[in-house]
């Protein structure tokens, strides 16, 4: 095959040619190096860590996916992104495609609805309501990208889009569309311009989807996320938009649920631990399935700080045991930390860093255990407890901070009586 060759000169005249006829973007290359990618932490560090290269979390200016089956976390992530995302200064809104809002829920994960658009998708003329139909929908989302104002747009669900057949009970129409094809129709026509527009206001659009399997394969049973007769609504354009897709499995039976104690020691269920994995991925490399990275998904006032987390990771590695309330932590054979209680262990470790310190590194090391190692599914040490344990800065988004007052009268009282102790 021959080779064009030519001049710098014959190039220089063809792309002055070709800007004048198409304007200055034409000129653009395709050099980055200059460039570092931005993104929008999760909350959770171990995720960041290998979402995007060269930054920390979700890509800013991108269409990402969260898929999963019912209750396995996907809104509590959406909502602990937002959470993550007002923390630096951006604004959020909020598409509720599915009307099941949960006020409770976006309290837990620290939202600021004070500061979250929430859009109605409901028009209301008089006695008349009209509910807005997928195209419709989208075409608000695509609106409020556009004003290049929000840095992070949430529509959950795809699933609870509702097509125009559906709305106006015209499925039996034979000229209609059917409603599955209606809105993989509708989502392919508007995901183009959708991706566009994220990339030129640097907007990211979170879809949230569920995992549905086929009536006709579902006596067969569960195969696990990555099997391909799973399938999610919306058609398959989705699949090749969207830049990030992180699967969300809720971990099944007894191993999967979070226990908790309360002041006065007794157990209780605060959560459920969910198996993660980033099926698709343009910005690093994708990850496998024996690479699922696990967090916690928490059904009551929860926002783990350093302490907390590393204490859960201690308890899941047994470098902290637990025998009728009280806690204990053995170093070389010896009691180093006997607590009755969480409450007070927590306390122990928020008012000595360099215990704190200590217990990421014994977690650490039994990480490497032969124990831990020979389990089916090793504990891993999120990469937050690891850099702790290597002597770095702890981050200002996993200090502890006192529960605010106003918000609670019971944490005030519980958070008098631990100061009174600590002078006592």
């Amino acid at each position: 095959m021959s080779t064009k060759k030519i001049s710098d000169k014959e190039f220089d005249i063809a792309l002055k040619a070709m800007t004048k006829s198409f304007g200055e973007g034409f000129a653009k290359t395709a050099d980055l190096a200059d460039i570092d990618p931005e993104a929008i932490p999760t909350g959770h560090d171990d995720l960041d860590e290998v979402l995007t290269e060269g930054a920390h979390g979700i890509i800013l200016g991108g269409i990402v996916e969260l898929i999963g089956s019912y209750g396995s976390g996907k809104t509590s992530l959406a909502m602990r992104i937002v959470k993550c995302a007002q923390d630096i200064g951006h604004r959020c809104a909020w598409f509720d495609a599915e009307y099941g809002w949960s006020p409770t829920l976006a309290r837990l994960n620290r939202v600021d609805t004070s500061k979250l658009l929430k859009p109605d998708l409901v028009e209301k003329k008089g006695t008349e309501i009209k509910i807005l139909n997928a195209k419709e929908i989208l075409g608000r989302v695509y609106q409020t990208i556009q004003t290049n104002v929000f840095g992070v747009v949430v529509l959950d669900s795809v699933a609870g889009l509702a097509t125009e057949s559906n709305l106006t009970k015209q499925v039996k129409d034979p000229n209609a569309a059917s409603p599955p094809g209606e809105l993989a129709l509708a989502i392919t026509q508007n995901l183009p311009k959708l991706a566009a527009m994220c990339d030129q206001t640097k907007t990211t659009l979170i879809l949230i989807n569920q995992l549905r399997v086929p009536i006709q394969i579902g006596y067969q049973g569960a195969h696990g996320l990555t099997d391909d007769r799973y399938k999610t609504p919306g058609g398959s354009a989705i699949k090749y938009f969207i830049q990030q897709c992180i699967a969300v499995e809720k971990v099944r039976g007894s191993k999967g649920l979070i226990i908790g104690l309360d002041d006065q020691g007794i157990k209780q269920v605060i959560g459920h631990w969910c198996n993660i994995n980033v099926v698709k991925n343009r910005k690093a490399a994708p990850l496998s399935p024996e690479q699922a990275i696990q967090i916690g998904v928490y059904y009551k006032d929860y926002f783990p700080d350093a302490a907390q987390i590393c204490l859960d990771t201690a308890s899941k590695l047994q470098v902290v045991t637990s025998r009728k309330g009280v806690l204990t932590w053995k170093r070389e054979g010896e009691i180093y930390v006997r607590k009755d209680g969480a409450v007070d262990f927590l306390f122990e470790l928020r008012q000595n860093e360099d215990k704190l310190r200590e217990l990421c590194q014994d977690c650490c090391e039994y990480e490497e255990g032969e124990r831990n190692l020979g389990l089916n599914s090793p504990v891993k040490v999120p990469a937050s407890i690891r850099k702790i344990a290597q002597g770095e800065e702890i981050p200002v988004s996993l200090k502890y901070a006192e529960p605010d007052p106003d918000d609670d009268a019971g944490t005030k009282k519980k958070t008098k009586k631990r100061s009174k102790k600590s002078e006592d």
